[in-house]
């Protein structure tokens, strides 16, 4: 295997360096300690590579380690294009608050307003039973994944059966995953639950009438552009910058799962939505984590106020509605604001203040405002197994971020 890594450290801010007391020879430094942990997961065949990011008060520093295609010998470098599966959620997120912020939509709007076809949404009960829904979807129970929408995510009756309604569609568009949404009954009550589903791709068509733009064309004028996240949408233009996807194989070595040749990213027939779908350089997507770190500024554009930044970043979630879960996995001291996770207390998930989100395909960012301090992983493998190595991640993140401090 061919492994190339690159680290390179950037100081945007005060010249000069402080001296920092140098750790016992053979302890490692918790920076250290990250790289060697995911360089280990490449070197044993567990990974093809991996990009990290870390950014503190201007200081970027970025490893790239293994490469974007085993069996062509391609290496990672800054302009490989990550597919980002669920952190396009957060952008989705930002581009609603831009329209809360010009009056074109408020956040306690019932969503039926702008969607009418969820307005007759049934409610899915334990025993099988469908009865109408009494409360009314909001806006904020979309960005906060309290609506009752639910998928295969959702390991409850009422998730199981919204994702074999929906994965039964043959969907080409936003126009008929929505309609395939509106068929599948809610898990419960609008703003009596949390649940993993499809609320955000609701978002997306509600952006859509609302604006009378494409869900694509809106986010590449209004967040793309001003954020200059060039590499950035629902296509790509280039395959030689796009990496493959792996899966585990026998003996857990990753085998190919999708060529990027073969990939829909390559065909077009990725359609936009608000769930996920968007592609990218880790680059582009510091762009994005650096506008909240300045809440809702970035070189001098201003893509959505410091209120709403701070609104999006307080939990949501009720006490007796928590730990939320996914695929039945409780995520133990996390909330959920609108448009991110929400780290309420100290865990292996994040420290309190800790605001992010991860994507499917093992991508993975959080940034926390009042430290000024950042971090972004991706690679691409499928195998929903292997999600813990998310958690470590921020957990070795969080120390070496906090040891750059020092």
């Amino acid at each position: 295997m061919i492994v190339r890594r690159i680290n390179f450290i950037i100081l945007l801010i005060a010249s000069g360096c402080m001296a920092c007391a140098q750790p016992p020879i053979g302890v490692m430094r918790p920076q250290e300690k990250l790289l060697k942990h995911f360089h280990d997961y490449v070197d044993n065949g567990e990974l093809a590579g991996t990009s990290i990011l870390l950014y503190h008060d201007g200081k970027i520093t970025t490893d790239l380690y293994g490469l974007q295609h085993v069996e062509a010998h391609v290496p990672l470098t800054e302009e490989t294009i990550f597919r980002w599966a669920s952190m396009t959620k957060p952008i989705v997120a930002v581009a609603i608050f831009q329209l809360v912020e010009r009056g074109l939509l408020d956040l306690d709007d019932e969503a039926g307003k702008y969607l009418p076809e969820i307005n007759t949404m049934m409610i899915y009960a334990e025993n099988g039973d469908l009865h109408p829904a009494m409360n009314k979807i909001t806006i904020k129970h979309l960005l906060s994944h309290m609506s009752g929408s639910t998928s295969f995510l959702d390991l409850t009756p009422a998730g199981k059966n919204a994702g074999q309604i929906i994965r039964s569609k043959n969907i080409s568009n936003l126009d008929e995953l929505v309609e395939a949404i509106a068929e599948a009954p809610l898990a419960f009550e609008p703003g009596q639950g949390w649940a993993y589903g499809y609320s955000n791709d609701l978002l997306a068509k509600i952006l859509e009438n609302v604006t009378g733009e494409t869900i694509d064309t809106y986010l590449q004028k209004n967040i793309f552009e001003p954020l200059k996240m060039s590499h950035t949408g629902f296509h790509v233009s280039n395959v030689d910058l796009l990496a493959a996807i792996y899966k585990t194989g026998e003996r857990g070595i990753p085998t190919i799962f999708e060529e990027p040749v073969d990939s829909k990213y390559i065909s077009s027939k990725n359609y936009a939505r608000g769930n996920g779908g968007l592609a990218g350089p880790i680059g582009d997507y510091l762009h994005f984590c650096q506008m909240l770190l300045g809440r809702g500024s970035f070189s001098g554009n201003q893509i959505v106020s410091p209120e709403s930044v701070d609104i999006m970043m307080k939990n949501v979630v009720p006490d007796h509605f928590r730990p939320i879960k996914i695929a039945d996995n409780p995520m133990v001291g996390q909330g959920y604001g609108l448009g991110f996770g929400i780290a309420m207390e100290d865990t292996p998930q994040g420290r309190p203040g800790d605001v992010y989100w991860p994507g499917s395909l093992y991508t993975y960012f959080f940034v926390n405002v009042e430290d000024q301090k950042a971090a972004i992983f991706m690679t691409q493998l499928y195998d929903m197994n292997k999600m813990p190595m998310i958690w470590e991640f921020h957990a070795l993140a969080s120390n070496a971020l906090r040891s750059i401090e020092q």
